[in-house]
């Protein structure tokens, strides 16, 4: 359907605003670290690159109220595929901080640039790794084209949110401490062992100070198992890969 000027300047900042709020909210595009300006910049050659293939159905005549009205819309469908495909990162940070008590690292936090908040150590190195696994394993991909085929399922002008929407995003965030206890598991049953063995220690030899000793071996031995767990991170991550894609099309089939 040929359209004037006028409507396809609309439809291409609805298309746009809904890749803009994607990268804003998408692991990695959404760091502090990656530059506002860099976002919308890629956000704007995306949506000449896509214009063409979008479908564009009737478009309303309320202008500029209804344009208002759809811009908060298409933002929204970018914010929420976003927030879906953050819960990996967010499962893995959990993992870390988990870790990172267990080990002692309680009081021990660093800046997280993102944020601007104070953040356990452990959890920040979690987050990196996952940041790095996925970029390692095509995920920045595997959202961007989320992103494009959002635009054949979910159409602009055609956003209508289901009921069963709220239900099915509260159990994807509910993955989060699944994600987490089963990355943190390894060192969990590591640093669990070593503390029953300094039990048994400090009751066979009372006149060792163990909490001079223990600290630091529970720092090892949690260094230590989430270093060999590396590889089954690994693994896990990709078939976590393989859910969020799934878990991206159900949420696009009840937009």
């Amino acid at each position: 359907m040929d359209l004037s000027w006028s409507r396809q300047i609309e439809l291409w900042t609805l298309v746009f605003i809904r890749l803009l709020s994607g990268l804003v909210a998408l692991p990695v595009f959404s760091d502090r670290r990656f530059p506002m300006l860099s976002r919308v910049g890629l956000a704007a050659a995306l949506a000449v690159l896509l214009l063409p293939g979008v479908a564009s159905p009737r478009i309303p005549s309320q202008l500029p109220v209804g344009l208002v009205w759809l811009v908060v819309k298409e933002a929204a469908v970018g914010l929420i595929l976003g927030f879906v495909a953050l819960q990996i990162l967010h499962g893995m940070h959990f993992a870390g901080q988990v870790v990172g008590f267990q080990m002692g690292f309680a009081v021990v936090n660093v800046l997280d640039p993102q944020t601007q908040e104070q953040v356990s150590l452990m959890g920040e190195l979690q987050y990196l790794v996952a940041a790095l696994l996925f970029l390692t394993l095509n995920g920045h991909h595997l959202l961007l084209t989320a992103l494009a085929r959002s635009f054949e399922l979910v159409p602009p002008f055609s956003v209508t949110p289901n009921p069963e929407l709220a239900p099915s995003l509260i159990r994807i965030t509910a993955e989060v401490f699944t994600i987490g206890v089963k990355v943190a598991a390894p060192a969990m049953a590591a640093l669990f062992l070593s503390n029953v063995a300094l039990s048994i220690v400090a009751r066979t030899v009372p006149q060792m100070n163990i909490f001079m000793v223990g600290f630091p071996i529970g720092i090892a031995v949690g260094l230590a198992a989430v270093a060999y767990s590396f590889p089954l991170v690994s693994q896990l991550f990709h078939s976590l890969l393989g859910q969020l894609e799934r878990d991206l099309a159900s949420v696009l089939q009840l937009l």
